[in-house]
């Protein structure tokens, strides 16, 4: 069942991590020369929140310094550094307050509060950081010139003010964005590119954005090209060694762990296979799809067969 699915049968984890902001104070030279106490500041809070709405699966909420915790439907993120996070399978819906938008997180990710704050002028400031799995975001256009809207990943920035679009972050922190509507600004290594409706672009992290490109483009094939048996002294469950391709804007996750993908869509992992030899090869996009393969695995492997894709 992709996400949209989902959402429908429910009727609906940085470049900067462990951020924290904090101050300090310099005293000024005309203060008396007496012993002063020392002065604390406490860290900034958010003034604005995500709101949990939904929470499918093995979600967990972690407010800032504290233990994670099942997470609930009414959970809000108000502190700088607070985490909701999805495991395999899973999913998590969070909206805005004051109804500017939502976020839906899933596949094994992670959601982080970098900043939630409104400024003098009015204008909402919301950092979040997404360092693995996938965010879709759906945000209404803002009307304050100075508000903002970014996503930040380990390998760069998207920055919004009013689109529709998706964010999928894989292990070694390649990234993918595509937008549905609107357009989204996407900065790596100090450049920056546009990606316009039905469009994507990938990063890899210490280097720029590559060009946008049409998302028509882009498919949840699996080309799989071996599957050989790993054997051997110290070997206590079977495994296979895995090479196979499929669109580099994806995101693959085979018995349900997190599979590294290059820029050219290249996939090279050792699975652990379950007590039937069966592995289940999930493909994910950015913004939604999903398909999933169901292999059996013969005990001297698997060489360019074509994998049998589950309903």
């Amino acid at each position: 069942m992709g996400i949209e699915d989902y959402q429908l049968a429910m009727t609906y984890r940085s470049l900067m991590a462990g951020v924290g902001l904090g101050s300090a104070i310099a005293l000024s030279a005309w203060f008396p020369a007496v012993a002063q106490p020392q002065i604390v500041l406490p860290r900034s809070r958010a003034t604005e929140w995500l709101e949990l709405e939904t929470a499918n699966g093995e979600v967990t909420f972690q407010p800032y310094q504290q233990a994670a915790q099942p997470a609930q439907k009414g959970n809000r993120l108000t502190d700088i550094g607070d985490i909701v996070q999805t495991g395999d399978r899973s999913y998590a819906q969070l909206s805005f307050d004051r109804d500017i938008g939502s976020v839906l997180v899933w596949g094994n990710a992670i959601l982080r509060v970098d900043v939630l704050d409104v400024e003098a002028t009015g204008g909402r400031i919301t950092h979040l950081s997404v360092p693995q799995g996938i965010a879709k975001l759906q945000v209404r256009r803002f009307n304050n010139p100075n508000s903002s809207l970014t996503v930040t990943t380990p390998a760069g920035i998207a920055g919004v003010r009013g689109t529709v679009f998706g964010v999928g972050v894989d292990p070694n922190g390649k990234t993918a964005v595509a937008t549905e509507e609107g357009a989204v600004a996407v900065s790596g290594v100090g450049e920056t590119v546009q990606v316009d409706p039905e469009f994507y672009s990938l990063i890899q992290p210490g280097e720029p954005p590559l060009p946008p490109q049409p998302l028509a483009e882009t498919d949840l094939d699996v080309e799989l090209r071996r599957l050989v048996p790993i054997s051997g002294v110290g070997t206590t469950t079977p495994s296979v060694r895995l090479a196979a391709r499929v669109h580099p804007i994806n995101l693959v996750y085979a018995n349900g762990i997190p599979t590294s993908v290059d820029l050219e869509g290249n996939i090279e992992a050792e699975i652990p296979l379950d007590s039937d030899r069966r592995l289940t090869f999930t493909v994910l996009s950015p913004l939604g799809d999903e398909r999933t393969y169901e292999l059996s695995v013969p005990n001297d492997g698997w060489d360019a067969l074509p994998p049998e894709q589950s309903e």
